[in-house]
C-alpha cells in the first residue's frame, strides 16, 4: 500500500514539472484524483504528448491568462482527454 501512494507521489511530481499538471490545475482537474482513477500507461502517454509538443509557447501563453476554459485549449495534445476530465 505505502509503496503504491509512494508511485503516486512520484506521478504527481512529474506531472507538475509538466505544463500537463499546471493545465490540470488550471481546468480544475485533480490530479490525485487523475492518478487514482487513470491507467499508468495513460498517464505515461499523455506525459510523453505534453514533453513532445510542438507549442509550448501557446501553451505557456494560455495557462497565463487568468480564467482558463476547456475550449480554450485546442492547440494541446492532450485536448480531449483534459477536456473529458474537466467536464467530470
Amino acid at each position: 500500500l505505502r509503496s503504491g501512494e509512494k508511485y503516486r507521489q512520484g506521478l504527481a511530481t512529474q506531472l507538475n514539472q509538466l505544463r500537463l499538471g499546471n493545465m490540470m490545475n488550471a481546468l480544475g482537474i485533480n490530479i490525485n484524483d487523475y492518478i487514482h482513477n487513470e491507467p499508468v500507461p495513460v498517464i505515461k502517454q499523455q506525459m510523453a504528448k505534453c514533453d513532445a509538443c510542438d507549442n509550448k509557447t501557446v501553451c505557456d501563453d494560455t495557462l497565463s491568462s487568468a480564467d482558463l476554459d476547456p475550449s480554450q485549449i485546442g492547440f494541446c495534445n492532450n485536448q480531449e482527454q483534459l477536456q473529458q476530465m474537466a467536464q467530470k
